[in-house]
């Protein structure tokens, strides 16, 4: 018996040593070849991650799923929660859509997918100078979706306005407001939104290109100790139309619309501010004028803010085909003129401004504004404005600026 108990110990022996080995190569194989993170049985899903800040975000979500479900309806769309504004771009993100004027900080990072020219689908419909803004070195590395510019807004029956065109006509007609504390008044005063250093500075670096009649980036790098007293007057008229409160004044919600719908009910004489305020201005927005002004008495420069969309450069393989063609169906035509119109009858338009000319064709023949907005938007001398506040943050050391929000 000691002998089979020998032998049994033995064999036992050997069994572990053997499962030892076994052990330690499938740890080696797995160093060597790691599983992917995705097996074949699991779902294909696209995540995608819009720009936020307009008025009707879910609109734009149907457009977008209805014609991609149509296309692909196994491979499902997850709508991410992101924002360039204070976030770098993440690589669960497959495509996403940010401010232009972060195109330069997402090259340099990698984080945008270069387009080969066969991938933009309808390339020549795109209003030019916006795609220009997309490329570098004669690659393309987004696709424009939409535009936005500040629009001075007046009533119709105010027979004042029609020529006015500049900030300093502008003051001409109304003058200094009739109190400082209080926010919005009845049919006196400008409204306008200038609540931040960055929206300070930006509206500055706007009147220093009326002002030099020159390309924004030009102008770079700003000097805090050089102001231009033409672009800061035109910013001091502008403080005197407003009154500190309003031009301060930030709404509990954070609703970026809250002073166009205010002039929609009677408040202020004159509002600036983006064009898609008209959707929600109901039945009054048939009563307002809208058009592009100068800061100064130069001419305007017509200058734009756009967003981009993207593919991230850090897609898995066999994402990148689908991620492009969701590129250019979330900056297609059809997307964007569902996107813009009414989603129910008794609804208004967005008006937002599409980057894609035949996209005004399309609503041009449903709502006349459009057609307006589409002789802006091929302006030959229009650019987009693409400057950072990292650009312009040195202008914080002029307390002359400074003091017009105080």
């Amino acid at each position: 018996m000691w002998r089979s108990s020998a032998v049994i110990g033995g064999s036992n022996e050997k069994n572990n040593i053997v499962k030892s080995v076994q052990i330690c190569l499938l740890w080696l194989f797995c160093l060597l070849f790691p599983l992917s993170p995705v097996s074949a049985g699991d779902p294909l899903t696209l995540r995608i991650a819009l720009y936020e800040p307009v008025p009707d975000q879910e609109r734009f979500r149907k457009a977008i799923r209805d014609e991609w479900s149509a296309r692909h309806p196994d491979i499902p769309l997850e709508f991410a929660d992101w924002s360039c504004y204070g976030h770098d771009p993440t690589d669960d993100l497959d495509v996403f859509v940010y401010d232009a004027m972060y195109f330069d900080k997402y090259l340099d990072q990698g984080w945008l997918l270069p387009l080969a020219d066969d991938e933009i689908e309808n390339r020549e419909d795109l209003i030019p100078f916006a795609l220009e803004a997309c490329t570098a070195g004669g690659t393309v590395y987004s696709i424009p979706e939409f535009l936005c510019a500040d629009f001075l807004f007046t009533r119709r029956d105010d027979a004042a306005m029609p020529e006015v065109d500049t900030i300093p006509e502008l003051f001409e007609v109304l003058g200094t407001v009739g109190t400082e504390d209080v926010p919005f008044q009845e049919n006196d005063g400008l409204l306008v939104n200038l609540s931040t250093k960055s929206f300070l500075f930006t509206w500055y670096f706007q009147a220093l290109a009326d002002a030099e009649q020159a390309d924004a980036a030009d102008l770079l790098p700003v000097d805090p100790d050089q102001l231009s007293r033409e672009a800061y007057d035109s910013l001091a008229m502008i403080r005197k139309m407003t009154g500190l409160a309003q031009m301060t004044w930030k709404p509990e919600n954070g609703d970026e619309y809250a002073r166009g719908e205010s002039f929609a009910h009677g408040y202020g004489r004159a509002f600036i501010g983006p064009s898609e305020n008209m959707g929600l201005m109901g039945d009054e927005a048939e009563n307002m004028d809208l058009r592009l002004f100068s800061m100064t008495d130069d001419s305007n420069i017509p200058y734009f803010y756009a967003d981009h969309a993207a593919v991230n450069a850090n897609i898995r393989p066999d994402k990148r085909a689908l991620a492009v063609e969701l590129l250019n169906v979330i900056t297609g035509t059809k997307v964007m003129v569902s996107a813009c119109s009414p989603a129910a009858s008794g609804e208004n338009y967005q008006y937002l401004l599409p980057a894609r000319i035949s996209a005004y064709d399309e609503l041009g023949k449903m709502d006349p504004v459009y057609e307006q907005f589409r002789v802006l938007a091929v302006d030959p001398e229009a650019r987009i404005y693409a400057i950072s506040y990292e650009d312009l943050k040195s202008l914080s050391e002029n307390e002359l600026l400074m003091s017009l929000l105080k």
